[in-house]
């Protein structure tokens, strides 16, 4: 297989300062990445190609409008072939024009070739994650979570674009390995200077009150949703 490969690495830390709120929920949940692995499709929490379109932007799909729900202006496709990433697809937002000149609602068009210039699959070179992402028909809503609870997760680490370890955790393991995060994380330094942080920016704020309760709670949220699964 002919392909060309672009370097990528990606952190996601808790390490930036940050003021948290209870207006959080106002912004639009964004349609995910999708990442396929032994014809399973999954929603990854980053798009490997942002910092390809950050570095060169004529690059970066163009799009007749872009819709609240898909800030970035385009959804990628990648697949795991012989435990390396590729990315296979990519598209923008339309709408299917009929004769009548009325609009359907919104479609989803390739331009992969527009990107790339070529249709063959493109190796991800020094993508790397560990993530946990959901698997199985979706459960119920968790509300102090800000997200749905699913039977079972898939544990991906991926190094240099090479997928190291996959493993798949049930969801009691899941909550566990979270909670016991958030309760180290509370130990740290860093959570007190977070929570120092957080009380002075909304000092003033005549909307938003600083807690330690409601902190907490957004943080550990925050960890559930965002800080990555770690490998035994």
């Amino acid at each position: 297989m002919k392909t060309t490969t672009f370097k990528i690495i990606l952190f996601v830390l808790i390490g930036n300062s940050f003021a948290i709120s209870s207006n959080a929920s106002i912004y639009t949940i964004q349609t995910k990445d999708i990442l396929i692995y032994n014809n399973v499709e999954y929603r990854i929490e980053t798009n490997p190609l942002e910092d390809l379109f950050l570095r060169q932007p004529e690059l970066r799909p163009k799009s007749e409008f872009t819709s609240t729900a898909l800030w970035r202006g385009y959804l990628a496709k990648f697949e795991i072939i012989n435990s390396k990433v590729f990315v296979i697809d990519i598209f923008i937002e339309s709408f299917f024009d009929y004769k009548d000149n009325s609009k359907a609602p919104i479609i989803y068009l390739s331009v992969f070739n527009d990107v790339f210039n070529t249709c063959e699959p493109q190796f991800i070179e020094n993508l790397t994650i560990t993530q946990l992402l959901p698997k199985g028909k979706r459960l119920n809503y968790d509300r102090q979570l800000g997200d749905y609870i699913y039977p079972f997760y898939a544990a991906f680490e991926i190094k240099d674009g090479i997928l190291c370890r996959f493993k798949i955790i049930s969801r009691k393991k899941y909550l566990s390995a979270k909670s016991n995060y958030f309760k180290k994380f509370k130990t740290t330094e860093r959570y007190e200077h977070l929570k120092k942080e957080n009380k002075k920016l909304l000092e003033g704020n005549l909307y938003f009150k600083h807690s330690d309760s409601q902190f907490d709670s957004l943080t550990k949220t925050f960890i559930f949703n965002h800080v990555h699964y770690q490998f035994d």
